[in-house]
């Protein structure tokens, strides 16, 4: 029989010790009986996550992509880009740093993906009344 912790947050996630590296991770894992710890890389993640957002294509709007993204070099935004339009090409891709509230809660290494699908409501200023009361 086997036990096996299948979710562990990184050291840069908020609530978490700051001594969540993979020594100390064997050390608690061997404590707790737990057999088989294994980790993933940056890589790893971020192609599981781009494919699971991209999985309905067909209804997103392909005009504009934000990548919102806390403590990442210019090397894997790029590679985070280069992700996204294997699954089909944005006329526009905007690079944002997430604000500090997000940036301190989801830590360094993160990002996101924003965009519209096609089917979602847009308003015109010109559709709208002119007070609302």
């Amino acid at each position: 029989m086997y036990i096996a912790d299948l979710h562990i947050h990184s050291r840069y996630s908020r609530a978490t010790s700051k001594e969540c590296v993979p020594e100390y991770l064997d050390l608690w894992a061997r404590r707790q009986g737990i057999h088989i710890l294994g980790t993933g890389d940056f890589t790893h993640m971020a192609k599981s996550y781009v494919r699971r957002v991209f999985r309905d294509v067909g209804s997103i709007d392909r005009r504009v992509l934000f990548i919102t993204y806390a403590g990442m070099d210019a090397q894997r935004l790029q590679y985070i880009q280069d992700l996204v339009q294997q699954h089909g090409p944005f006329e526009r891709i905007y690079l944002q740093k997430a604000s500090s509230a997000i940036a301190s809660n989801c830590g360094p290494g993160t990002f996101g993906l924003l965009f519209m699908r096609k089917n979602d409501a847009v308003v015109h200023l010109s559709e709208m009344p002119e007070s609302i009361e």
